[in-house]
């Protein structure tokens, strides 16, 4: 018959282990460079994003901050160059169409994680 101790012994173990794999490299949010991200010439470029996801979320991030009630429509990957863009098509609140160009090179080019 097992006891507590041998049963909460090894949750304990588990939970650390697990702790200690989440909180891997330390990630800072990401900031943002370049321009207004309404054309090629001037694109966000994000900067700290260590993983796609992370650069995923740093673009809905952007876009939240700078149209938050726009509705997305679409989306193109596109290679220009050697640079490499996520374009995302809004409808923005008032029925405007916006091309929003994000320069993902660098997010490309991270080590896998």
């Amino acid at each position: 018959m097992m006891n507590r101790r041998s049963v909460f012994l090894p949750f304990l173990l588990a939970l650390a282990l697990a702790a200690g794999c989440a909180s891997g490299p330390t990630y800072s949010k990401p900031t943002f460079l370049g321009g207004n991200g309404l054309s090629f010439d001037s694109p966000v470029i994000i900067v700290g994003a260590k993983t796609l996801d992370q650069g995923f979320a740093a673009e809905k991030q952007w876009l939240d901050q700078h149209y938050p009630d726009a509705t997305k429509t679409g989306q193109q990957f596109l290679a220009i160059a050697d640079r490499r863009y996520d374009v995302i098509d809004l409808k923005t609140a008032d029925g405007q169409i916006v091309h929003v160009y994000f320069d993902v090179t660098d997010v490309l080019h991270q080590p896998p994680g």
